[in-house]
């Protein structure tokens, strides 16, 4: 256990956190939808960076983004499942307009 906030940062695993945010918002889309599903998302890491960076890297510079070596990678990471989550919307929208089709011409 971690007797600083600065420590469960540095120990936090990248693919761990953001494989949990992944299901955590993928849960939600049914119930709140898509868009605020992305907003609240986004407004999650933003809160995390925030709060490391006002708690644990107060010090530096404000117009940096400081993250723990650790966590460089989960903005990537976010992006790359939001874009994801809308090319499967898109197919499974695409998918369902091609069944629709051919169950007409059939």
């Amino acid at each position: 256990m971690a007797k600083n906030l600065n420590g469960y940062f540095k120990a936090a695993d990248v693919e761990t956190l953001s494989d949990f945010l992944v299901k955590r918002y993928a849960s939600r889309v049914v119930s709140i939808g898509a868009k605020a599903t992305k907003e609240s998302m986004i407004n999650t890491l933003v809160t995390l960076l925030h709060t490391y960076r006002q708690k644990c890297a107060a010090q530096s510079s404000p117009s940096q983004l400081i993250l723990p070596d650790n966590l460089k990678l989960l903005p990537l990471y976010t992006l790359t499942a939001l874009k994801s989550a809308v090319k499967l919307v898109v197919s499974n929208r695409n998918i369902g307009l091609q069944t629709a089709q051919q169950l007409q011409a059939g």
